[in-house]
């Protein structure tokens, strides 16, 4: 019994050490070149994983920029917490802020690779997942995430020249008149 759940750990351990090693490479792949030209057998060859390590975990290389764009907002979530709450201050904008800067080495290989619009449409996704709430509160939370995602994205793309607290003083003066309940 004892061996079956050890044998079970080690093969979970091993598999997120094959997606992380997929994630990364493809990160490097396309830091080298267009995402459409990188190959499957490729990307294997790069993150020292076999074909069948690749499709047991993923159908296709985009599904791995999904898991990518997923894996970066729950960090996001686990740090820093919903920002659907009524404590969203000028404090959590600056962490924000400071973490997208820290991933945007990521973020601006996948914007130039093509994805920025599968990026905001995931996003859209993720602040919409719950169905039961009114279309009010849609249209809110669409329209405040659109604002921090937008002006993030050009603060980005344009070289960062605005220090973190330029960005934080930006978005929590534009944005501080929403509250979520």
């Amino acid at each position: 019994m004892d061996k079956t759940r050890g044998l079970i750990k080690y093969r979970m351990e091993t598999n997120l050490i094959v997606i992380e090693s997929l994630k990364e490479s493809l990160l490097k792949l396309i830091a080298e070149k267009p995402y459409d030209k990188i190959t499957i057998m490729e990307l294997c060859q790069k993150a020292g994983v076999s074909r069948m390590g690749f499709y047991g975990n993923f159908k296709t290389k985009h599904d791995i920029i999904k898991k990518i764009v997923l894996d970066i907002n729950m960090e996001l979530v686990d740090k820093l917490g919903s920002p659907f709450r009524n404590s969203t201050d000028s404090n959590w904008y600056y962490k924000v802020i400071e973490f997208v800067k820290e991933k945007s080495p990521e973020l601006l290989l996948l914007f130039d690779a093509g994805f920025f619009y599968e990026y905001l449409d995931m996003m859209n996704k993720i602040v919409l997942r719950d169905s039961d709430l009114p279309s009010e509160s849609k249209y809110k939370r669409i329209v405040w995430s659109g604002g921090i995602i937008n002006a993030i994205t050009y603060w980005l793309t344009t070289g960062m020249k605005e220090s973190v607290e330029d960005m934080t003083n930006y978005l929590s003066d534009n944005l501080k008149c929403w509250s979520f309940d």
